[in-house]
């Protein structure tokens, strides 16, 4: 799978949990955006696990606080 098709993806799944909340773009940060909160994080990375169908832990949840770092981490995963 390559990054863009990962990146697509993820692109829809955003949209699915954030709406049109949030504008996307992998230079996102939860920590730029205020409605990007603890239980969205959560909720975006179950859908993430749905549609990708990978599981991620408690370090991933930790570690995927941009779009950027939540492409790579699919893509690693996978590959």
């Amino acid at each position: 799978m390559t990054e863009n098709n990962v990146a697509t993806r993820v692109e829809s799944v955003f949209a699915e949990v954030f709406g049109n909340r949030l504008p996307f773009s992998r230079e996102l940060t939860r920590a730029d955006q205020e409605y990007w909160s603890s239980l969205k994080h959560m909720e975006f990375l179950v859908a993430l696990e749905a549609e990708f169908g990978i599981r991620f832990d408690g370090a991933d949840a930790v570690d995927m606080q941009s779009i950027a770092t939540v492409i790579d981490r699919i893509a690693e995963r996978a590959a």
